[in-house]
C-alpha cells in the first residue's frame, strides 16, 4: 500500500459546479423497490461550492471517510439517504463501483461515532462496497461535475432499518477505481453544509485509517480540529415515523430537561398537534403557558413538583416535572 503525504488542504476540493442545480439521474439498471416514504427527517443542504474528500480506493485498498450527525426527534424507519457532492474530474460516474454505508449511535459525553469502518460490527447499519447497478444505489449528475449518491436502505439491508429518537452519525462513501494517491480531480468530494443551529447538534468528523493524506487523522477528527471553513456535510435522510414502537402516540411524549431549570422541551411525534397548556403546582394553582416550537418557558414558576397538561388532536396528556 503506497503512502503519499500531502498538506490538509489537499484534503479540500472546491466544486465547479453550482449545488442548486437541477440534477439529472443516470440509469443504473431496474428501478428497485419503494423506499419506505418519501418524507424527509433530516435535511443538510450544500451551503457554498467547497466539499472534503470522501471515498475508498479500491486501488490502494483503504479509504477516507467523512461522517456527520442527525436527529430523530421519534422512533423512525429509514428510507432514501442522498449524499450532495462533485467530482471535478467527469470521470466518477466511470470510477465508481459500489457504496459502503454505515450509521452509528453517539457516544455522548464525546459525541463521536461508537465506531469507524475498520471496526466491523461496530454499526448498527452496515454496508459494505454494494455494487453500483444493484436495486438501492444510483448515481446522479448533473453539468460541471455535481454528483448525488442515492442509497436505499431497505433495499440495501434486505430489511426495514427502524431506530429509536435520538443522535446518530451517517457514513456513505462510495468505491472507487484509478484512485492510487487520491488525486484531487478525480476522487468524489462532499459538498459542506452550512454552519449554526439546523445543521447538527455536532461537527462533523473525518476518519483516514491508513494515514493515505500523512495527517495522523487516524481516528475521528472534527472539522474544527481539521481548520475547515465549514462544520458540516451535506445529506437527506427520508423515511417515516415508525409509532408502533410505542402502545399508543401519547406514550411517545416526554419533557426534557427534567429538573428544569428556565426551559422545558416537549418531544413528540409529528402527528400530534398541542392545542393548549396549563400547569399545575402542587396545591391546584393553575398556570397558563403557551407552547413555542415545542417549548414552554418555566423561569417564572416556583421550585418544585408540576404536573403539565397538554390538550393536543389525539387528546389530553399529562406530564409531570421538576422545576429546580
Amino acid at each position: 500500500m503506497k503512502k503519499i503525504t500531502l498538506s490538509l488542504m489537499g484534503l479540500l476540493a472546491f466544486g465547479v459546479s453550482n449545488a442548486q442545480q437541477e440534477l439529472v439521474t443516470v440509469a443504473t439498471g431496474q428501478t428497485g423497490p419503494q423506499v419506505v416514504s418519501d418524507a424527509v427527517l433530516y435535511d443538510q443542504q450544500p451551503g457554498g461550492t467547497s466539499g472534503i474528500v470522501n471515498l475508498y480506493s479500491n486501488d490502494d485498498e483503504s479509504g477516507v471517510f467523512a461522517t456527520d450527525d442527525f436527529e430523530l426527534t421519534t422512533a423512525s424507519d429509514i428510507g432514501k439517504i442522498t449524499v450532495y457532492g462533485f467530482n471535478n474530474g467527469g470521470n466518477a460516474v466511470i470510477d465508481i463501483t459500489g457504496i459502503n454505508v454505515y450509521i452509528y449511535s453517539n457516544i455522548e459525553g464525546i459525541n463521536i461515532p461508537s465506531g469507524d469502518p475498520t471496526q466491523p460490527g461496530s454499526g448498527i447499519v452496515e454496508v459494505v462496497d454494494f455494487e453500483l447497478g444493484g436495486d438501492g444505489f444510483e448515481v446522479v449528475t448533473g453539468e460541471g461535475g455535481a454528483l448525488n449518491l442515492v442509497v436505499d436502505i431497505p433495499v440495501l439491508t434486505g430489511e426495514v432499518v427502524t431506530l429509536d429518537a435520538g443522535f446518530y452519525w451517517i457514513v456513505v462513501t462510495p468505491s472507487m477505481n484509478n484512485l492510487s494517491g487520491y488525486p484531487a480531480d478525480s476522487r468524489f468530494n462532499q459538498y459542506g453544509a452550512g454552519v449554526g443551529e439546523g445543521f447538527g447538534a455536532n461537527d462533523a468528523h473525518l476518519i483516514d485509517p491508513a494515514d493515505q493524506f500523512g495527517g495522523g487523522f487516524t481516528s475521528w477528527t472534527s472539522y474544527v480540529a481539521l481548520g475547515l471553513e465549514f462544520f458540516s456535510t451535506a445529506f437527506t435522510i427520508e423515511g417515516e415515523e415508525n409509532l408502533s414502537l410505542y402502545s399508543n402516540v401519547k406514550e411517545a411524549v416526554s419533557v426534557y430537561p427534567n429538573p428544569a431549570v428556565d426551559i422545558i422541551n416537549l418531544q413528540m411525534p409529528s402527528v400530534l398537534t398541542v392545542n393548549s397548556a396549563v400547569i399545575y403546582n402542587m396545591i391546584g394553582q393553575e398556570i397558563n403557558v403557551s407552547v413555542i416550537n415545542n417549548q414552554i418557558n418555566v423561569s417564572n414558576l416556583s421550585q418544585g413538583v408540576h404536573i403539565l397538561k397538554l390538550e393536543t388532536n389525539q387528546g389530553t396528556i399529562s406530564r409531570k416535572f421538576l422545576k429546580k
